[in-house]
């Protein structure tokens, strides 16, 4: 389990971000990411997955299942590294800043 930090907007608001790699990221990225109101990522990654699965019905790909199965894992740890990753950028891009955190 990662560590926390809360983050502080101008006008109050709070939110709370876990650093650290993120399981349910990496199994369910659309997911996490409407979760963590990062609405545009989890449409991106939702038609970027779409497209994925149209192309695995090309031809030679079909044939290849050990190469979906690499590129399925390695976008799974991205997923599960880059995300908590991405929302602190987009935290603190739109004002949030670093309230508190847990001790490392």
């Amino acid at each position: 389990m990662g560590r926390q930090t809360l983050y502080v907007n101008a006008e109050g608001a709070t939110r709370i971000h876990q650093r650290g790699f993120s399981w349910f990221a990496a199994c369910f990225f659309p997911v996490w990411a409407v979760r963590h109101r990062l609405y545009w990522t989890a449409a991106a990654s939702a038609l970027f997955g779409g497209l994925l699965g149209i192309a695995s019905m090309v031809p030679p790909l079909t044939t290849m299942r050990w190469l979906q199965v690499v590129i399925g894992g390695a976008i799974g740890i991205a997923n599960g590294a880059g995300g908590p990753l991405w929302q602190r950028f987009l935290l603190r891009r739109v004002g949030y800043r670093a309230a508190a955190a847990e001790p490392e």
